[in-house]
């Protein structure tokens, strides 16, 4: 019984210890990064983040230099 009490009190002081002590969440402070712009394909319509596309000449949006390439040349034809 003695043992069943301390492992309560100690679980009760581990609580109130953890409750205390700051919450540092990157996902809640304000440093963290900024949210993207998402933009969609013009060519096979998945939706990717700004910075990892690419524009062609026709002022569109593609996730990769190939679907570029391959929207351009299917446009020429």
């Amino acid at each position: 019984m003695k043992y069943l009490l301390l492992f309560a009190l100690l679980g009760m002081v581990w609580f109130l210890i953890a409750k205390r002590r700051p919450v540092s969440s990157e996902r809640n402070s304000p440093s963290a990064k900024a949210e993207e712009k998402m933009l969609t394909c013009a060519f096979c319509s998945v939706h990717f983040p700004e910075s990892d596309g690419v524009t062609g000449s026709d002022t569109k949006a593609y996730c990769c230099e190939e679907h570029r390439q391959r929207a351009q040349s299917n446009g020429a034809q």
